[in-house]
């Protein structure tokens, strides 16, 4: 009876344990189901506003009829949005339409001091500014706040850096504009220690007013190539 007894709490360890495991397995899955994304305008010489943060360079180029380069296709793809306090500072000078293509995309303002961030009366509910102490800390309290955050589009230059250098961007659509500004606040700049990182390119577009639009996927030092998503 005594040898039985011990059999059933072997078992029954060998039993927490497994299901333990999977928990844990399960949470370590639901860390890593969030994927960032990238969709911006750059020019041709690597920057995406001028040193003042101007962007009459991008608003002067020439449209094309019924054409906005694949841009409101990627955002219905996207669950929510990381914005730097930069770009958001710019979006809000442009005026309550310029937050119409955003439609109902949950969107964080990341910034180091919410209290420093003025919030005009139009801006709509779905706007939140966040502080923020790290990427990670951001990463974390969007899994924490919707499960169903899978994808998320982050913009604004120093923010498109810190995810990239944290790991969190798995995807990037860049609109090359044809002009070279030759100063300018850069997209990249320093991307992290290795000092380079590796891009899948999986596809490139040209239009008549001289856009290219081209996507890659973003392969990290410990990623597997064959598993990451670009869609």
């Amino acid at each position: 009876m005594l040898h039985l007894f011990r059999l059933l709490l072997i078992f029954s360890s060998l039993l927490f344990g497994s299901v333990h495991s999977l928990q844990q397995q399960q949470q370590q899955q639901n860390i890593m189901t969030l994927k960032g994304f990238v969709n911006i305008a750059v020019s041709v010489d690597g920057f995406i506003a001028a040193k003042d943060g101007g962007l009459d360079w991008l608003n002067n180029q020439p449209t094309v009829d019924g054409e906005d380069f694949g841009f409101a296709a990627f955002l219905k793809t996207m669950d929510v949005m990381i914005m730097g306090r930069s770009t958001y500072d710019t979006i809000v000078g442009f005026g309550p339409k310029a937050w119409a293509s955003y439609g109902d995309l949950p969107i964080f303002v990341l910034t180091r001091n919410a209290d420093n961030v003025k919030v005009p009366d139009w801006l709509p509910s779905t706007v939140t500014v966040r502080s923020s102490s790290s990427p990670e800390d951001m990463w974390q309290y969007l899994q924490g706040k919707n499960k169903k955050f899978t994808r998320c589009y982050v913009d604004g230059g120093r923010t498109i850096q810190s995810f990239l250098k944290a790991g969190h961007v798995e995807s990037m659509t860049l609109t090359r504009i044809p002009i070279l500004l030759g100063d300018g606040i850069s997209l990249f700049g320093s991307i992290g220690d290795t000092g380079s990182l590796k891009l899948h390119h999986t596809l490139t577009k040209s239009y008549e007013n001289g856009f290219v639009v081209s996507k890659y996927g973003v392969i990290y030092e410990n990623s597997d190539e064959d598993a990451c998503q670009y869609d």
